[in-house]
C-alpha cells in the first residue's frame, strides 16, 4: 500500500505499494498529532473559558474580556483541527491548528502591547490596598512614587515574558504542526 493525500482535506489513503515502516511511521505520526492538538486545544479552551468567566466580577475590563474570549476561541479552533485530524483530514486539521497558534500569539502580543502602553505607576498603586501598599512601603523603605515606579517596572516585565513565552510556545507548536505535514508529505512522496 502507498500513501496519498487526497485533495479533499488531506485523508491519508494507503495504496499497494507502501511498506509496513511507512504505515507505521505514519500512523505514530499521526496519533502524536491527534494527542497534542486535542490536549492542547482543550486544555487552552477550558483554561481560558473558565478564567475568563472567573475574572467578570472582577470587571477586567474590555481588553482581558476580549482577550479570553478570543483565546477562548482558538483554543475550540485547535479542537476543531484535532478533530479533523482524528478522521485522518491532515492537510484541514493541520491547517487549523497551525491558524490556532498564530491567532492565540497575536491576541497575546496585542493584549501586552496594550497592557504596556496603558499602564501607569499611579493606576498600578491604585490597584494596592492601603494596608498591603503601607507594608510594602515599610518593607523596601520606599517612597509612594518609587513603589509605583517599581510596579510600573514589574508589569512591563511580566508582558514581554508573556510576549516572549508565548512566541517560544506557540511558534514551537506552529513549527511542529508545519514539520509533521512535512514529514508526511515526504514519506507520501516517497511511495508513489
Amino acid at each position: 500500500m502507498s500513501l496519498l493525500f487526497d485533495e479533499n482535506g488531506g485523508t491519508i489513503m494507503m495504496t499497494n505499494r507502501s511498506t509496513r515502516g511507512d504505515e507505521l511511521e505514519v500512523h505514530r505520526r499521526l496519533r502524536l498529532l491527534i494527542w497534542i492538538s486535542g490536549s492542547n486545544g482543550i486544555s487552552i479552551a477550558v483554561f481560558a473559558g473558565v478564567l475568563t468567566l472567573a475574572s467578570l466580577p472582577l470587571d477586567p475590563g474590555w481588553s482581558g474580556l476580549l482577550a479570553g474570549v478570543l483565546i477562548t476561541a482558538f483554543g475550540v479552533f485547535e479542537i476543531l483541527g484535532w478533530r479533523h485530524l482524528m478522521k485522518e483530514q491532515v492537510e484541514t486539521g493541520i491547517a487549523w491548528a497551525r491558524r490556532s497558534q498564530v491567532g492565540i500569539f497575536l491576541t497575546v502580543v496585542i493584549y501586552s502591547v496594550y497592557q504596556l502602553h496603558t499602564a501607569s505607576a499611579d493606576s498600578l498603586t491604585a490597584l494596592l490596598s492601603p494596608e498591603i501598599r503601607q507594608f510594602l512601603i515599610d518593607l523596601y523603605q520606599i517612597d509612594d512614587w518609587m513603589l509605583g515606579e517599581l510596579l510600573l517596572l514589574a508589569s512591563r516585565l511580566v508582558y514581554l515574558v508573556l510576549i516572549l513565552t508565548s512566541a517560544i510556545y506557540q511558534g514551537g507548536l506552529w513549527w511542529f504542526y508545519g514539520r509533521s505535514m512535512y514529514h508526511l508529505e515526504e514519506i507520501s512522496t516517497r511511495v508513489k
